[in-house]
């Protein structure tokens, strides 16, 4: 499957004093983004907000298939192969006939046969949460005091001394969180837990993954 690549016109504003942020799993994932943005700007900082990957993948899962085809094909329109992907995003959302687990499969079987570039398959619920590779990628061009990789249960189970983390990072003002709702938004129920088998599986599939992703950054997140 191709992908082609849209041009977008150059990013130009004219605040002073301001801080500009983007937020994107896109620029960990391509393998082109980081050797871009240092071009662009050697003096970037980056948050790596990580999830365990298998809650992160059946989440991306969730996510598609809740979205519906028209949102499907719109999110994935420069994929030059339209038949095949209209034959994939038919068997997405047929979740009886294609659960989960079969999309895990298919892809273990493409990882372990090195078909693990990010344009060599869809869907990559499960190559998205090689956070190794993507970190690793940054490192190569940004030092890494320029970027903090937080988890995502610190966000949600310590959220102020995470956003104290993240201000001192930035080395931005401190912020009175406690007159501002942070409770969670945009949180989704999905209509089929995660079998236990398939977590156990994907578990003993991540482990050597995250294994190197902890001895990267020397933390460990007990994935």
């Amino acid at each position: 499957m191709e992908y082609m690549w849209k041009e977008y016109p150059p990013f130009r504003y004219s605040l002073s004093d301001s801080l500009l942020f983007e937020s994107t799993t896109w620029y960990s994932y391509w393998h082109e983004v980081p050797e871009r943005l240092f071009e662009y700007n050697p003096h970037l900082k980056f948050i790596f907000l990580v999830k365990n990957p298998i809650d992160r993948a059946y989440s991306q899962y969730n996510m598609l298939i809740n979205w519906g085809k028209s949102q499907l094909l719109h999110e994935y329109e420069l994929f030059s192969d339209k038949e095949q992907l209209n034959i994939l995003l038919k068997k997405l959302l047929d979740t009886q006939n294609f659960p989960f687990s079969y999309w895990v499969n298919q892809e273990i079987e493409k990882i372990r046969n090195q078909e693990n570039t990010p344009i060599d398959f869809f869907p990559d619920f499960l190559h998205r949460g090689f956070y190794y590779e993507q970190l690793e990628r940054y490192y190569q061009f940004f030092p890494v005091e320029n970027i903090l990789v937080i988890e995502h249960r610190e966000l949600k189970n310590n959220r102020i001394s995470t956003l104290r983390k993240i201000e001192q990072f930035l080395n931005i003002s401190y912020v009175d969180w406690n007159t501002i709702n942070l409770d969670d938004k945009f949180v989704s129920q999905y209509n089929v837990k995660l079998p236990s088998d398939i977590r156990n599986k994907l578990k003993a599939f991540f482990k050597p993954y995250n294994e190197k992703f902890y001895k990267l950054i020397k933390r460990n997140f007990d994935w």
